[in-house]
């Protein structure tokens, strides 16, 4: 049945003209394209092959995806709330994990992201990459202390966000305002992580709108 499901959704996208889109809205589904834009920010994150990685708000997961094909060895925990349109999520999953073999080296985890029943100490890094201005202000005390406790002694936590044009630059999906790096810096340096590092990239769309992105790093205090 759920074959027939996927090939029903299939031959919808193609009847309707849609073409196939990747992790990032308005980007073809190419494979070694969508390496090349990628392939500068992942560089920046200072990952090793064989860690383990926890990837907060990960949608399908296919960001994670990208990067298990420069590092083939790492093993993915995907964590979201999973609101999405059933049919069409597990479209994506099948998707990735066909495109990129991925299936052997991810689990999903549908969580609350204020408390994930994960062990403690068990990740070297946490990507939250585009989700952070997504976090509801009340929440963030608590979001960041399971970040805290996932992470092993030496882990890092590595926030990726969209830097603002101008005041009140809100993210056209959920009306989120994107933050200043300074105040994600206050942020997190307050719930007990040290600042380690900042770096930047620029997130090339199709369609000619470029976001610049902050690549923010923190360690356990």
């Amino acid at each position: 049945m759920r074959t027939i499901l996927f090939l029903c959704f299939a031959l919808l996208l193609s009847c309707s003209g849609l073409k196939k889109y990747t992790v990032e809205e308005n980007v073809p589904f190419n494979e070694e394209a969508v390496q090349v834009i990628f392939d500068d920010e992942i560089s920046k994150y200072g990952l090793q092959n064989g860690e383990k990685i926890l990837d907060l708000g990960s949608f399908t997961g296919k960001f994670s995806a990208i990067i298990f094909r420069n590092y083939p060895q790492t093993k993915f925990t995907l964590v979201d709330v999973y609101n999405y349109k059933k049919l069409l999520f597990n479209y994506s999953f099948e998707r990735n994990d066909s495109t990129y073999n991925f299936r052997k080296n991810r689990r999903f985890v549908k969580s609350r992201l204020t408390k994930i029943p994960l062990k403690s100490n068990t990740f070297d890094k946490i990507l939250c990459r585009r989700t952070y201005h997504e976090f509801r202000p009340f929440n963030k005390a608590l979001m960041l202390a399971e970040m805290k406790r996932l992470l092993k002694e030496d882990g890092e936590l590595i926030i990726v966000d969209v830097i603002p044009n101008y005041l009140g630059h809100t993210d056209a999906g959920c009306k989120s305002l994107y933050l200043e790096a300074n105040t994600i810096m206050h942020e997190v340096k307050r719930q007990g992580f040290t600042f380690v590092k900042e770096d930047s990239t620029t997130y090339k769309r199709t369609d000619s709108t470029d976001y610049n992105l902050s690549i923010l790093k923190f360690k356990k205090q």
